[in-house]
């Protein structure tokens, strides 16, 4: 069974629900998602894992252009390592 919702961002969120499935651990979420590895999921404040889509070229765009600025002002401040949203850590 499934329940399908548009979003605010005229998105597709599709929700499964199944009696056969229970709730994930931490430990649990993390395996699922390090073996369907480079697909990338989130769980909202309920603990529904989410299917996240690839960013868009706008989002790219804008989030290249803001790594760029922090990554300037990180080397003049010399305060540590900066990282991407994709860096699992």
């Amino acid at each position: 069974m499934q329940q399908e919702e548009i979003t605010d961002r005229g998105l597709l969120r599709i929700k499964f629900i199944s009696p056969l499935f229970r709730e994930m651990t931490d430990d649990e979420f993390l395996l699922f998602c390090e073996l369907n590895d480079p697909l990338s999921f989130e769980r909202d404040k309920f603990r529904n894992i989410i299917a996240m889509a690839p960013s868009g070229v706008d989002t790219s765009r804008h989030t290249l252009i803001l790594s760029t600025e922090l990554s300037i002002w990180n080397r003049k401040n010399k305060l540590g390592y900066i990282f991407d949203s994709s860096a699992r850590i």
